[in-house]
């Protein structure tokens, strides 16, 4: 019985962890294994990072990108316990 109750809440912990993170349905996530500190340097990366996937991207402004004539908004995601700097983008509706 306790291993039942302790697998449920694996799992749901496991589902939350996962929303928690932007792992949602039509997001971009990208992950640089750099910092980048400065944010223009940081926006760069995303340019280059997303147009070597194919992409057609386009930067506008504060922290919003035209990805594949479909309009996103940036938010930035600490990896803890890696050396990554998680990059989310979410649609816009």
């Amino acid at each position: 019985m306790e291993f039942i109750i302790a697998l449920i809440f694996g799992i749901g912990f496991l589902f939350f962890f996962n929303w928690w993170m932007g792992y949602k349905q039509d997001h971009i996530i990208l992950d640089f294994e750099e910092s980048n500190v400065n944010q223009d340097d940081y926006i760069n990366a995303i340019l280059k990072r997303l147009e070597s996937q194919g992409r057609s991207v386009k930067y506008m402004e504060n922290g919003r990108f035209i990805v594949d004539e479909k309009r996103y908004m940036f938010m930035e995601n600490e990896a803890t316990g890696e050396a990554l700097q998680r990059t989310v983008l979410k649609p816009e509706k």
